[in-house]
């Protein structure tokens, strides 16, 4: 009964809060540089974060301004939980709330590729974004409803299913392009920014730096800083700071 009573009790509650592998025995150490698969289909492009705290606002806008209240909620929350595109549209209203509809402190769940427990925690913001997204759903979510549904209902139960990657890859690029935001935007973007950000905003601290590259399952700090896009970073500036140098000198 609880189930059906979620859904009501959300939708008239009073305190809306504004939207502001296979291992070989000697395995192949040699690495392709080609852009090509050995099939001559082109390879995918690696996604870029986003840099720019500014063009995360962008974002969050350009989705308010279309009343889009779904994406806004689901690129919050992925660039906030750092989770791999498939972890994130898995995610069910279970992992939020209790029965009796009180929210959780951590969203507890098993990763699908590397089955490794995690538990982001469910902050007072996230706790706002579920609670206005969720006001805006019309149809009758249960705790094993998923959190973010698309158009499309199952044929079956007639419930909707969840977004796919491939709609958020389009969702996400449609976006990107309005807003001018550099870079290849994809849905990996939203892990790599989380990463990104969490770096650039903890310099100093071993354990940002650490939670980080474990939580990516790095063995290697330097390949953490590569994913998130750091090292290419620095090294463009110090391509710049050359530059003047020589410039002026001559």
């Amino acid at each position: 009964m609880y189930r059906t009573n979620l859904a009501e009790q959300l939708r008239h509650t009073d305190n809306v809060i504004p939207f502001t592998i296979v291992e070989r025995e000697e395995p192949d150490q040699r690495r392709s540089t080609s852009i090509y698969k050995s099939n001559g289909v082109l390879k995918p492009t690696a996604a870029d974060p986003i840099r720019s705290i500014a063009d995360v606002h962008a974002i969050q806008q350009y989705f308010l301004d279309h009343d889009q209240i779904r994406n806004y909620t689901l690129f919050t929350i992925g660039i906030m939980f750092g989770l791999r595109a498939g972890d994130l549209l898995d995610l069910r209203i279970h992992h939020f709330f209790l029965p009796d509809g009180r929210f959780k402190t951590h969203c507890d769940l098993i990763e699908s590729k590397t089955r490794k427990f995690n538990n982001p925690a469910i902050t007072p913001q996230i706790q706002q974004l579920i609670t206005n997204y969720l006001k805006t759903r019309t149809d009758d979510y249960t705790l094993d409803s998923p959190l973010f549904i698309s158009r499309n209902k199952d044929r079956k139960t007639g419930q909707p299913k969840p977004i796919t990657i491939a709609m958020l890859n389009t969702t996400l690029k449609k976006a990107a392009a309005a807003c001018n935001v550099p870079g290849h935007i994809s849905s990996h973007s939203l892990r790599k920014t989380f990463a990104y950000h969490m770096i650039k905003s903890n310099p100093d601290s071993d354990s940002a730096k650490f939670a980080v590259q474990t939580m990516l399952n790095h063995a290697d700090f330097k390949t953490t800083l590569s994913y998130c896009g750091i090292t290419q970073e620095e090294v463009d500036s110090f391509r710049v700071g050359l530059g003047s140098y020589f410039v002026e000198a001559r």
